[in-house]
């Protein structure tokens, strides 16, 4: 094993744990107690490291701490995790760098995080937009592209590259509107040449706030909701909807919450998990639209 990734290895034991022994650096290298003992003779005559010859133990003298230095097991495991998600977005275009960054992190032990990734498009198809678009947003520079799915051409200031749902989108400002494009109908991007200052405030907070892709400007609808105690159970443990408040619990464990939504559309995608357990109380347009659309459902479905 490398040398200098033991040697960190090592430290990191040393930033997490009092003291260590040879066993506990077997265990945490996966090797046999005799090398662990020569790993951590290879480290003792650092001035930083304390030996303890009668308990055989490895700790760093007082006036060293790694704490805030090192990242720590669990930060590992989970930074592992997020670069093996990374690759089921990113393509296999991009596998040998993130390959690249992993070893680098060397994680010596049992990875304990595992993020489950749903369906994404072919990065292959957005591959190019993705890197050109990167490099705009960087250095906050105007562009102009012929957008297919509208047949117009734009020139807009881009702000961000967001991954919602398997599918890629730039968002960017166009005529003092925050707007969302699809990167795989975006065509001939070009740079203007000139540079936008900021994003503004307004759009910023939009973006930070959204729950789904529908954030585009405009005014939100608050609506009211009777949430049945399954789907309850499952909202209430995190902010699910924009401006989420718990308006009454009940016995049964069910809720009436307020939210925000864009429109219809948005309301549908967020809900439709639990769909059957969940009455709209108000507006009236938007509780007309979830009874069209569960008779629509028994229809199709008689």
């Amino acid at each position: 094993m490398n040398k200098l990734n033991v040697a960190l290895g090592l430290f990191r034991m040393l930033s997490e744990n009092r003291e260590i022994n040879a066993r506990m650096v077997a265990e945490y290298f996966e090797v046999s107690k005799r090398t662990a003992q020569r790993y951590l003779e290879e480290i003792s005559f650092l001035p930083s490291i304390h030996r303890d010859e009668e308990r055989y133990t490895y700790s760093l003298t007082e006036k060293v701490t790694l704490s805030d230095s090192l990242l720590k097991s669990a930060e590992m495991s989970f930074l592992n995790a997020v670069l093996g998600y990374a690759k089921t977005v990113m393509g296999e275009q991009n596998s040998p760098m993130l390959d690249k960054i992993s070893k680098k992190i060397q994680y010596a032990g049992n990875s304990t995080h595992q993020i489950i990734s749903s369906p994404v498009i072919d990065y292959d198809i957005v591959a190019e937009n993705h890197i050109k678009l990167e490099e705009y947003i960087e250095n906050k520079l105007l562009i102009s592209f012929y957008y297919e799915k509208s047949d117009k051409n734009y020139t807009v200031e881009p702000y961000k590259i967001i991954l919602h749902n398997g599918f890629w989108y730039l968002a960017a400002g166009h005529n003092n509107t925050l707007k969302k494009f699809v990167l795989e109908y975006i065509q001939d991007i070009k740079s203007s040449g000139e540079n936008y200052s900021e994003i503004p405030q307004e759009f910023a907070e939009i973006l930070s706030s959204a729950k789904s892709m529908w954030f585009e400007q405009g005014e939100n609808t608050k609506v009211t909701a009777h949430i049945g105690d399954v789907a309850a159970s499952y909202i209430t443990r995190k902010p699910f909807l924009n401006n989420q408040k718990i308006l009454e619990e009940h016995r049964d464990g069910s809720i009436t919450i307020k939210f925000d939504v864009a429109n219809e559309i948005e309301l549908l995608q967020l809900l439709s998990p639990w769909i059957e357990y969940i009455s709209i109380i108000k507006p009236d347009n938007y509780r007309n639209f979830f009874k069209e659309i569960g008779q629509k459902i028994a229809k199709q479905n008689s």
